[in-house]
């Protein structure tokens, strides 16, 4: 049997198609290598730099013929041979103009007249040099490909149901992670390595490249973006072709772009223009959309002149099965806060055109699609979005939350490509990664166990097995201890593992919600089982002897035992199953349903776990107490919706004495009041759609109810501030109580004081009534595993003695901060992310009784666990039976409370509802 070898290098430089530009110069003729046409070639390169040369016309046709339909053909043949040749290549798409090269124009031109891409018929070199070059410069403007992806949704019977395009988000995802990338002088000195390849024996582009070297700084890059060079033909083409390791290397000059567009953004609403030639199946498409979001994958080019824009489109010469278009675009800065736009005129190599540039990745809302007055060519209304438009926010939001707001890294990029299905990319960036630590750093364990599970979806069982080894050794030499930062990785790893079925990974992640993390490889978790049955099932594809190989490797006796799906700490999960089936949609589905969180770290719903002291409290709770497994619905339960008897993502909870549940409904930009026993809840604030307007909310995380001044005070989410909001029926507006502060979990102890979790900072603070800076009570040492450090703190909980108790979601533990302490103690999880008894996966909600016993929901594990005080280990108090809808079932749950009763509430979020667990 062949041996398996561990990638230890870099990229190859075949990861990607070597040809980097998108048009390319053909020459049939039978004398084209003679000297005259080699001095021709030269001339021709510095126009078109990729040329192939035949002398066989069955050659050149089958060339053609294989070329992508996003390739762009010029063709040269002489009239002999491009008689033959025309007839049968004509209609193809990526042939976009011919030229006759021969001696007798006269008797050619007859046939030529025949085929409407056929420029023109020349006999002087010089001739066809200029026509050839004239004609380029309206070709690379208007003959480009379509780089777009479309989201669309379809309604019925009150219900919306995405059938979305998962690359719309995906692209999305990949570009954030890439701009937050820092790039190495590695990396350029390998984009230029490659450029200089590419145009290798072009004379005119090495010189431009060694230009570049040696003047090239941010300020220009519009410059060189303009000019007619490698630059903008290389990068052009690699953003349209979607060459992921190119774009990987071009990334520190697309942040220079999206920094000069930003520095330079037009500050009043203005209208563009676009001529462009699309072929008859994008057009239909674009008929179908129309209502629909569109964003596109490279920078997008435009004119503030309608003339000039209407210039580049030679409507005289529209060929067969094209349709010469006008974009329309409507722009307003205010509409869109994360994709600029500028006038580049000033700073363009072209001072005299009116170009504004659009950012890479910019969402357009597709409005009309119509034939012009004069019935010459199709105009296409597009008005420029905000990310927060689309019925896609929530999940985009989610997706880009995995990603973090801080400088990712390759594991990160790594993590978005195997989500992308781009299995061989994706080891690669980790392989690449690897070189970046000592040889004991213990996130090497983490990441063999990554390259594991790819080799396993690649189906390289025998490498799988050879990675999985190696971190089995690697972990014992380590002897890792409970609180060892080797689940600490940048939020690289949270996008859970993945598939090229974009569309159904996201369904799935929509169904996870809360879910942030990829399964996170921890030394007491079930993770060294590298793959189990169930895990595998889906997938059909001879894994049984995957599992053998991953059973000999880790010296199991017996299969692993199953776990269900849900349980992220598992190498592949729904999500990452679905994905590899090509069903981006779907994917993108289970990240809506599973982000309920439309906001970066936004799993942070609380639960009544936060109520002051004046709300209902539960003292000393037997350990021996149980509640019933099945839970009643007692508020929503009717899908993700807005109205009146539905939630979408409901994350903070909070329940009073007389059994009335307020909700933060994240989704739904609102606070809802809803007694149990009743059909509807109330709207009590907000729900007025997303905004900062003291009428609006924006995504809010939590609520608590102050009863000395009949108030609700609310996390503000999106809004970064700190609301109060009175009871009061009439009452239509808040009033504003912090500002600028990521809060969200709050609590109040029984001097009135606020504590407000901090996810930007990683820390708590207190607020005495009137202060506007506070006092940190934990965390505030910036974000990591020691215990005077916080990791995404979520809920708190505040006892009688000023005692603080948070939820980290990332360090997968809860810890108790005495009054004054600079310390915390574990006193929940802190094992490791994971689903046995003694750990925690992503905790939320926090509530602690009077004996110190610690109840948190365990989000990702999908229960409530119990934790006595001084306990090495939790005991599951409901849910623990897989991610789902059923009644002993949870889905990415995240607040909790109790009521006076000592019956347990749950916002069960991914399923939209609350439920009731009576106690027995």
């Amino acid at each position: 049997m062949a041996t398996a070898t561990l990638p230890h290098d870099d990229i190859p430089t075949n990861a990607d198609d070597p040809n980097l530009e998108i048009f390319c110069l053909v020459w049939l003729d039978a004398n084209v290598n003679v000297k005259d046409f080699r001095d021709t070639e030269q001339k021709l390169r510095s126009i078109i730099n990729r040329f192939k040369k035949f002398q066989d016309v069955e050659q050149c046709r089958k060339y053609i013929e294989r070329r992508s339909q996003k390739d762009r053909l010029v063709i040269i043949a002489s009239g002999r041979l491009g008689r033959e040749l025309v007839p049968s290549i004509h209609k193809l798409r990526q042939v976009i103009s011919i030229y006759v090269y021969c001696m007798d124009k006269k008797s050619n031109k007859e046939w030529a007249n025949k085929f409407s891409k056929i420029k023109d018929v020349v006999v002087d070199l010089d001739g066809l040099i200029t026509r050839i070059k004239a004609d380029h410069k309206t070709q690379r403007k208007v003959e480009e490909p379509l780089a777009i992806n479309i989201f669309t949704t379809s309604f019925g019977k009150g219900k919306s149901t995405s059938g979305v395009n998962g690359k719309f988000v995906f692209s999305q995802v990949f570009i954030d992670c890439l701009l937050r990338l820092k790039s190495t002088e590695t990396d350029k000195i390998e984009l230029i390595d490659r450029c200089k390849q590419q145009y290798e024996g072009n004379s005119t582009e090495l010189k431009n490249i060694s230009e570049f070297e040696k003047t090239y700084s941010p300020d220009k890059v519009l410059w060189w973006y303009s000019r007619e060079s490698f630059f903008y033909n290389t990068l052009n083409a690699v953003l349209r072709n979607e060459k992921s390791h190119m774009i990987f290397l071009f990334r520190s000059f697309i942040s220079d772009i999206y920094h000069q567009l930003k520095k330079y953004q037009i500050t009043q609403q203005l209208q563009v223009y676009r001529c462009q030639m699309i072929s008859s199946d994008e057009l239909e498409t674009l008929k179908q959309s129309m209502g629909q979001f569109v964003s596109v994958n490279s920078f997008f080019s435009t004119s503030a002149q309608y003339t000039a824009a209407l210039a580049f489109l030679k409507i005289h010469q529209v060929k067969d099965n094209l349709e010469p278009v006008l974009f329309e675009i409507t722009a307003d800065p205010n509409a869109t806060t994360t994709k600029p736009f500028a006038d580049i005129s000033k700073l363009s190599d072209y001072s005299e055109e009116s170009e504004v540039l659009f950012m890479l990745g910019s969402i357009f809302r597709l409005n009309s699609v119509n034939r012009s007055s004069d019935d010459r060519l199709w105009i296409i209304q597009m008005t420029l979005c905000s990310e927060n438009e689309h019925d896609l926010k929530n999940v985009l939001k989610h997706m880009k939350q995995q990603l973090g707001t801080e400088e990712t890294t390759l594991r990160t990029l790594g993590k978005v490509l195997w989500t992308m299905g781009k299995l061989d990319l994706a080891e690669q960036y980790f392989t690449r990664f690897l070189k970046e630590f000592s040889p004991n750093d213990p996130l090497l364990g983490n990441l063999y166990d990554e390259l594991g599970e790819l080799a396993s979806q690649s189906r390289d069982y025998e490498k799988s097995v050879q990675w999985h080894q190696k971190a089995l050794v690697f972990k014992n030499q380590q002897q890792l201890t409970p609180n060892s930062n080797i689940n600490q990785t940048t939020n690289v790893t949270k996008m859970a593992a993945p598939n090229p079925d974009y569309d159904k990974s996201v369904q799935q992640h929509q169904k996870a919600p809360g879910l942030k993390n990829p399964p996170q490889l921890t030394p007491n978790s079930n993770i060294n089982k590298p793959i189990n049955a169930t895990q595998l099932a889906p997938q059909n594809y001879g894994h049984d002897k995957g599992i053998q190989q991953h059973q000999k490797a880790s010296g199991l006796k017996s299969p692993p035992q199953s776990a269900p799906i849900s349980n992220i700490n598992q190498p592949i999960n729904a999500t990452q199953l679905t994905s590899q089936n090509h069903g981006y949609d779907k994917s993108i589905q289970q990240h809506q349903k599973a982000s309920g969180l439309k906001n970066p770290q936004q799993l942070i719903p609380n639960s009544n776990v936060n109520q002051p002291p004046n709300a209902t409290v539960i003292s000393n709770t037997p350990v021996s107490v149980q509640w019933a497994q099945d839970g009643v619905v007692v508020a929503g339960g009717y899908g993700n919706g807005h109205t009146s008897v539905q939630f979408c993502f409901p994350h903070g909870l909070f329940v009073d004495d007389d059994q009335t549940m307020v909700i933060a409904d994240n989704g739904n930009d609102r606070i809802v009041q809803w007694k149990v026993g009743d059909q509807h809840g109330k709207m009590m604030a907000g729900d007025r759609g997303p905004g900062n307007r003291l009428n609006q909310l924006n995504q809010p995380t939590d609520v608590i109810i102050d009863k000395a001044t009949n108030s609700f005070i609310i996390c503000d989410g999106d809004n970064r501030r700190l609301l109060r909001w009175s009871r009061q029926n009439d009452t239509t507006h808040g009033e504003i109580l912090l500002e600028d502060v990521r809060c969200y979990g709050l609590a109040m102890d029984d001097q009135k004081n606020l504590y407000i979790s901090d996810t930007k900072h990683h820390e708590i603070r207190r607020y005495q009534l009137g202060d506007k800076k506070g006092t940190v009570v934990a965390g505030g040492n910036g974000k990591g595993t020691d215990l005077n450090q916080l990791s995404t703190p979520t809920y708190i909980f505040v006892d009688q003695h000023q005692t603080v108790y948070v939820s980290e979601r990332h360090n997968h533990r809860v810890t108790k901060w005495n009054k004054g302490a600079t310390a915390g103690i574990v006193v929940a999880g802190g094992q490791g992310q994971g689903q046995a008894l003694t750990q925690l996966s992503q905790p939320e909600g926090l509530f602690v009784d009077k004996l110190g016993t610690v109840y948190v929901v365990d989000s990702f594990n999908n229960r409530v666990m119990c934790w006595p005080q001084g306990a090495k280990q939790g005991t599951i108090v409901v849910g623990g039976n897989g991610r789902g809808q059923g009644t002993n079932q949870l889905n990415g749950p995240v607040g909790l409370a109790f009521d006076r009763h000592r019956n347990l509430y749950v916002a069960d979020c991914g399923n939209d509802r609350v439920l009731q667990y009576p106690i027995v």
